[in-house]
Formats: C-alpha cells, sequence, structure tokens
C-alpha cells in the first residue's frame, strides 16, 4: 500500500467523520431517534454534544496514528487490513448518508 493510497483513504475516513459530526450537530433536537449507536446516544445524553464530537474526533485521531505507524514500522499487512475495515466502516456510513439523501430524509 503506497504512501498515497494511504493519505486518500485516511483523508476520505476523515472526511466521512466530519460529516457525521456535522449531520448530528444540523439534526441535534432529534439525535435519538436517528442515532444507532448505543455509546453515542449514551455519551451525548450523559455528557453533551460537545464531549461526543471532541470523542470522536480524539478516536479518528488515534486510529490514524495507527495507521501511521503501522506503515512507519514496514507493518504491511497490519496497514492493509487495518486501513481496509476503518475504511469499510467509513463507506458503508457514507453510503447510508448517500442513500438518505437521495431518499429525502
Amino acid at each position: 500500500m503506497g504512501k498515497l493510497f494511504l493519505a486518500l483513504a485516511w483523508a476520505f475516513i476523515v472526511g466521512v467523520a466530519a460529516y457525521d459530526t456535522y449531520f448530528a450537530w444540523q439534526h441535534w433536537a432529534v439525535f435519538d431517534a436517528w442515532e444507532m449507536n448505543p455509546l453515542a446516544r449514551w455519551v451525548a445524553g450523559h455528557f453533551g454534544f460537545g464531549v461526543l464530537c471532541g470523542f470522536k474526533a480524539a478516536a479518528v485521531a488515534f486510529s490514524a496514528l495507527v495507521a501511521v505507524a503501522c506503515y512507519r514500522y514496514r507493518r504491511w499487512l497490519t496497514t492493509c487490513i487495518y486501513t481496509t475495515v476503518v475504511g469499510g466502516l467509513h463507506l458503508g456510513l457514507s453510503l447510508l448518508y448517500v442513500f438518505g439523501l437521495l431518499n429525502g430524509y
């Protein structure tokens, strides 16, 4: 996996995470109705939306740093699998948003 592919994959992941946060901010009033992650609902309910956004940003940053560390130490298989799994999850999330927008949600 080349540097360019790794950078593009993580740019996509960060972009999807940023849009997810923006969407949550836009629809905060009905957050409990559409959010499927019970941990996110619990954190937002007990600590507020700002803490949820900070936690999400920290998790994405930590994930990106793990991918960079794996790449730096020549652990190609780990980097490929890790980036593919995290990227696949964010690809699924982005498709959920795209289909939702196309269907008027």
